[in-house]
């Protein structure tokens, strides 16, 4: 089977969700997009980070957010082993943190990004709505992952 673009909206069957992509190789998937599903865990994103080595944009938006942040991790652990030169993940949370995913990424995985470029600009949506877009670049190959958490 080959898939080059997935949208899943309102999936709340965890076990539909991995025979559709943790069965096989995703070597031409390049776009992947969850609404408000809650189906999604880090086990799925771990498989997208390996095995979607194409892929150029995740968007999760409004998803169940139980450890979704060891999910988004992979993706930064993975980096060096991508084919495409840019990634671009969204992560639109259902509820607002504490502390930004940079201060996360600074303070408990550092040795995660510590060979990588990383720049963070904090933005300021309505509704007093906080996120941040983070840029982590290796500059060597030039790949860049850019982070947009809302």
């Amino acid at each position: 089977m080959v898939i080059g673009r997935f949208e899943a909206s309102f999936l709340t069957d965890e076990i539909l969700l991995r025979n559709l992509l943790l069965t096989h190789p995703l070597p031409r998937l390049t776009d992947v997009k969850f609404i408000q599903v809650s189906a999604i865990t880090p086990a799925i994103l771990l498989h997208l980070s390996l095995m979607a080595p194409r892929l150029r944009k995740l968007s999760l938006i409004n998803c169940e957010e139980d450890k979704l942040d060891i999910g988004i991790l992979n993706f930064i652990t993975n980096f060096p082993s991508r084919m495409s030169k840019s990634l671009q993940i969204i992560w639109k949370r259902k509820c607002s943190r504490s502390q930004s995913f940079y201060n996360i990424l600074i303070n408990e995985y550092w040795d995660i990004i510590k060979d990588y470029e990383i720049r963070v600009i904090p933005k300021k949506f309505a509704a007093n709505k906080t996120g941040e877009k983070i840029i982590i670049w290796e500059m060597e190959t030039k790949k860049t992952l850019y982070l947009q958490v809302n």
